[in-house]
């Protein structure tokens, strides 16, 4: 599960949506938070794109 730290769409006022959704999954999984200082602070990381592909393919490797 992938967020970025200042999404338009996904405030953390509570709990953002993706964090909701992470807790509710029943399989292997990890969340992937994306920061201002990487670039990818913004919905669907448009700044650190090629670090978001790399983090959930490192993922996929462990995982599978």
């Amino acid at each position: 599960m992938c967020e970025a730290t200042a999404d338009l769409f996904y405030t953390a006022a509570e709990e953002s949506d993706p964090r909701k959704l992470y807790r509710h999954l029943t399989t292997s999984k990890k969340l992937l938070s994306f920061t201002e200082e990487e670039g990818g602070d913004a919905h669907c990381h448009p700044g650190a794109l090629r670090l978001a592909v790399a983090r959930i393919f490192d993922w996929l490797d462990d995982t599978i």
